[in-house]
């Protein structure tokens, strides 16, 4: 389902409450009409209210300040609280505080030492409980003065993680009465940062996608440009959009190489424009500093710049500067030739996509000024004597090759980034780079067997893909690469062809156009080499040199990302994959007396990790049969799945009563699956009688079908499962099935979709079967929404014919 689906079941039936029964009416039973699905409303409608109104807050917020924002305003009226205070962790020692009064937002060092719960927090990934002063006084001294500046007597602070298990940062409650330990408010406290971690896991990739496409113009704006200046300018400008920053500028150094030169400024004021545009590289600047180590320079605070550069200190802080970045730029062959300058108005985390971003515009950067650096001296060498025909030839070749691997460049970050299939990945990668950088492009994975070649093509020639793998400790270039983590260039020898244990019909189809240079460069994650990329230089291309080394590693520094991604997302989906095949029954249900079928169908943007699943057991001679819906995807769902399924069997052998069996569940989810939502929908049958107890957990209503007659929805509906959310009364629908009578199970993902709002899927559902009520599932399915792009499942219980 979609990560709101049971949020929107819920609310649609808030919408129609004047069909809900008062707290005090009997449970409905029996059928109700096509139109108007029944739902119940649950006891302690405030409290569902305010929780409600906290995950719509947090769902709809549209970037990670927006919503601790959205945390910070809402949470206090949930918990009863002064405050609820945000921190965020970054890197090398730096936090952003929000929510907490007369603090500033941004802390680092030293002065983060105050935040002494907060930091507990982040560092062991565990809560603190703080209940009153005394305690605070104990563990924490240096947090009392802080407390009594805005009257706090309590606080309760827990950690924000997460999928992975990395901590995100912290939630931290305060209240202005001691507080004693309360579970419940604890797991409130958790739900609501389970949800911020999603958000704020959700904003990071999206804000990672709009880096991604911002980086595209940059570098598509930048080719072809004919100067320096050109280049600058568009640098400043563009550049100064994917980093957010408030100005920007970019500096070149004079002929002599003493004094860097500013070609171009970006929302910087004139007195600054003029003090700065020339610098003397010995002294003690950002850029100059930048320029020398050939490190970049990022400086995340007021507090930093005072600390680092008193000097200009003053004239930053008055023009409203609170954050500085300088980044060298390299050219092709890893030497300095500009530098980037970065201002922003408000402080900065430098965390590990901000630095990535900031560095792929420096390394832009360096490849156009080359290009135009290229074009300058192709221009020179043409106004000098043709003579120098020889020397503006070479130029041009440069200019357009600077020009083309830019392009390329640009070309592997958008393909091979648009892949969540390993191998997908690697053939992208193969198929882009093969007659541009290379004659031919191989992609050798790290496995438990050694490196295997997962992706091999050769311009102009069809390379059988037979499988190779290679080990570790072998002498051929992909090994010495992954062994060494560096470039490794050889000329290849059929001797080394006997060392790949290549294939007579691999050596066949090369022989047409022989290869003679191998170049392998290391793919690194994490300071891990993860896969090895093995170029190919053929007939008349000249053998690789040391610029190709270098524009080959950069490659590989683009492909990292991609399949660090595909190597997380294959493990993710063969874990949920396997929980999956290990929960659900099999495709063909047999339950003496019942007649079963299934159909299931996993998101197609997914393959088959989503959060559906089904189960059907004999207690006593009776059957049930349930279908259920976890919020999420991926393992977390699995995991939810196999507890709440193994949850209802269990309760189920002891009265597998409806209302009994979900109610029992019902406590078990508020209490041990506090941040994820459940629906469901239980069925009991006795196949003797053929009598049916229905009841219905925030799920999509059950159908009843029989010949001659409209269907029928199944009445029984109740608050989907969740922390949280009142119990309410469990309500419980029976019928009695004759022959060729039918029970239809489903989830959300039929009715419902981005294209198809729930009211009219339900009734193209009721249509569809009124139409052709012996239809196949398939066929229901494609009658109703063909192009679903949720999980759909769907369960079609009715008596057997025979024995």
């Amino acid at each position: 389902m979609h990560e709101t689906g049971g949020s929107a079941w819920r609310h649609d039936a808030e919408r129609h409450n004047d069909t809900a029964p008062a707290p005090d009416a009997p449970p409905r039973s029996g059928l109700v009409s096509v139109d108007r699905p029944g739902m119940a409303e649950g006891a302690d409608r405030d409290r569902n209210v305010v929780w409600a109104e906290l995950v719509a807050a947090v769902s709809a917020a549209g970037d990670p300040g927006e919503t601790v924002d959205a945390v910070v305003r809402s949470a206090p009226a949930v918990f009863g609280a002064a405050h609820v205070v945000v921190i965020v962790a970054g890197e090398h020692e730096v936090v952003e505080v929000h929510g907490w009064p007369r603090r500033p937002r941004l802390q680092i060092a030293g002065a983060a030492a105050a935040w002494i719960p907060s930091r507990e927090v982040l560092e062991r990934g565990a809560a603190v409980l703080l209940p009153d002063r005394d305690s605070a006084t104990r563990r924490f001294p240096s947090v009392v003065a802080a407390w009594s500046e805005v009257g706090v007597h309590a606080s309760l602070t827990v950690p924000v993680m997460d999928p992975s298990g990395r901590c995100l940062g912290a939630i931290e409650v305060l209240w202005t009465e001691p507080r004693p330990f309360d579970a419940e408010m604890e797991s409130r406290v958790c739900a609501v940062a389970a949800l911020l971690g999603r958000a704020l896991v959700a904003a990071q990739m999206d804000r990672q996608a709009r880096s991604a496409g911002a980086l595209a113009a940059l570098a598509r704006a930048l080719v072809g440009l004919p100067s320096r200046e050109n280049i600058a300018a568009v640098i400043a400008s563009l550049g100064r959009d994917v980093v957010g920053a408030l100005s920007a500028n970019v500096a070149i150094p004079d002929a002599e190489g003493s004094r860097l030169l500013v070609l171009h400024h970006q929302n910087l004021e004139a007195s600054a424009r003029r003090r700065f545009a020339s610098q003397d590289v010995d002294q003690r600047l950002p850029l100059t500093d930048a320029y020398r180590s050939g490190e970049p320079v990022l400086l995340s605070s007021l507090e930093e710049l005072e600390l680092h550069y008193p000097a200009i200190f003053a004239a930053l802080r008055d023009a409203g500067r609170q954050a500085v970045a300088a980044l060298p730029v390299p050219d092709p062959l890893g030497r300095t030739s500009a530098v980037l300058g970065f201002a922003w108005n408000q402080p900065q985390v430098f965390d590990e996509h901000l630095r990535a971003t900031l560095l792929t515009v420096a390394s832009l950067g360096g490849q156009a000024l080359h290009h135009a650096t290229a074009v300058e001296r192709e221009r020179r060498a043409a106004a000098e004597a043709r003579s120098a025909e020889m020397v503006a030839a070479r130029a041009r070749s440069e200019a357009d090759t600077a020009r083309q691997r830019l392009l390329l460049l640009a070309e592997v970050a958008a393909r091979a980034g648009r892949a969540l299939d390993l191998f997908q990945v690697a053939h992208d990668l193969s198929d882009t780079l093969v007659g541009h950088f290379s004659d031919s492009c191989a992609v050798y994975l790290t496995g438990p067997e050694g490196l295997e070649r997962v992706s091999v093509a050769k311009a102009g020639t069809e390379i059988p893909e037979d499988r190779i793998v290679v080990a570790p400790d072998s002498t051929v270039p992909v090994a010495v690469a992954y062994r060494t983590g560096r470039a490794h260039l050889r000329p290849l020898t059929p001797e080394l062809l006997d060392d790949y244990g290549v294939s007579g019909a691999v050596r066949d189809a090369d022989s047409r156009q022989p290869t003679h240079t191998v170049l392998a460069v290391p793919v690194v994650v994490a300071a891990e080499v993860v896969a090895v990329l093995q170029f190919g230089a053929a007939g008349d291309r000249p053998a690789f040199d040391a610029e190709d080394v270098v524009f080959a590693t950069d490659i590989a520094e683009r492909a990292a990302r991609p399949i660090e991604n595909a190597l997380r997302y294959r493990n993710e989906h063969l874990m949920a994959e396997s929980l999956r095949e290990a929960i659900l029954p099999e495709r063909s249900l047999r339950l003496r007396g019942l007649r079963i079928e299934t159909f299931y169908r996993p998101a197609a943007a997914r393959a088959g990790v989503g959060g559906d699943w089904y189960d059907a057991f004999e207690v006593d001679g009776r059957c049930v049969i349930v279908l259920g819906d976890v919020m999420g995807k991926g393992i977390t769902a699995a995991k939810v799945m196999t507890e709440v399924r193994n949850a209802i069997r269990a309760y189920a052998l002891s009265d597998p009563d409806p209302a009994a069996v979900l109610s029992r569940l019902r406590r078990y989810v508020e209490n041990y699956i506090s941040d994820t939502l459940v629906t469901l929908a239980y069925v009991l049958v006795d196949p003797r009688t053929g009598e049916a107890s229905v009841s219905h957990a925030g799920h999509p209503p059950a159908l009843h079908l029989s010949a001659g007659r409209e269907p029928q929805w199944l009445a029984g509906q109740g608050p989907l499962l969740a922390a949280l959310i009142a119990p309410g009364r469990e309500e419980v629908a029976t019928v009695t099935l004759a022959p060729h009578e039918r029970l239809l199970l489903y989830s959300d993902g039929l009715v419902e979709s981005r294209r198809l709002p729930l009211g009219q899927g339900l009734a193209k559902l009721a249509a569809s079967v009124q139409a052709a009520p012996n239809e196949t599932l398939d066929t229901l399915v494609a009658a109703v929404d063909p192009a679903a792009d949720d999980d759909i499942s769907i369960i079609s219980v009715e008596l057997s014919a025979g024995p």
